[in-house]
């Protein structure tokens, strides 16, 4: 399974979280990822970032923050890099493109 460089762009829509790391669970595992930063991921954590959504926090009349309370806002800006792949699966690859061409 290919690896993949990712870049997610900062939540600056969220004021209260600028600079703060993005962070997800997969497959029962913390993820942890600063934005604005390349990492390699996993196609399973690449897929859950994708579908995961933004929330902001909800304020009261007072313009305060409800603690507990957010509100559903955007999915995350993702960009992928490159996909990386392993020798094998470069071969495996190499060996059905060649056996598609005869």
């Amino acid at each position: 399974m290919p690896r993949y460089k990712v870049v997610v762009h900062n939540r600056d829509a969220v004021e209260e979280e600028k600079g703060l790391p993005i962070q997800f669970n997969v497959n029962g595992m913390r993820v942890s990822i600063m934005p604005g930063k390349e990492v390699e991921i996993s196609e399973t954590t690449l897929e859950n970032l994708r579908r995961a959504i933004i929330e902001k926090p909800v304020y009261d009349d007072k313009g305060e923050i409800v603690p507990g309370k957010k509100e559903p806002f955007e999915r995350f800006p993702v960009i992928v890099i490159d996909t990386i792949y392993t020798d094998k699966e470069l071969k495996e690859m190499e060996k059905k493109k060649k056996e598609a061409a005869a």
